[in-house]
């Protein structure tokens, strides 16, 4: 599994502000990212546990993001913030609590 953290990919075009949800190995993440300057939300699945799993999507090899187009981002979001309002443990474990409201602010500006 490669930490969503050090995914970078596309470099040209991405520069990752935070990681707002990584629910670990086998399953997926959600980073607040920007595109040529503007706030985008990706995802991508983590992979298994095995050193050489790079998750989805990749290129040649090398783990990449996907952005959503922007409702999805929105939709997902308010997933991510209902979630928390309820405290459901389960997704409490892989949120980043200031990563969330700071993407949820640069979407409003």
């Amino acid at each position: 599994m490669k930490n969503p953290s050090s995914v970078i990919a596309p470099q040209d075009k991405f520069e990752l502000i935070a990681v707002i949800y990584n629910s670990g190995a086998g399953r997926e993440s959600i980073a607040y990212r920007t595109w040529e300057g503007a706030p985008v939300i990706c995802c991508r699945h983590n992979g298994s546990k095995s050193r050489s799993d790079v998750g989805s999507p990749q290129s040649r090899g090398h783990p990449t993001w996907f952005v959503l187009p922007w409702h999805f981002g929105m939709a997902a979001l308010q997933e991510l913030l209902r979630h928390h309002i309820t405290g459901d443990s389960e997704w409490a474990k892989g949120m980043k609590t200031e990563a969330l409201f700071e993407a949820i602010k640069a979407f409003r500006a």
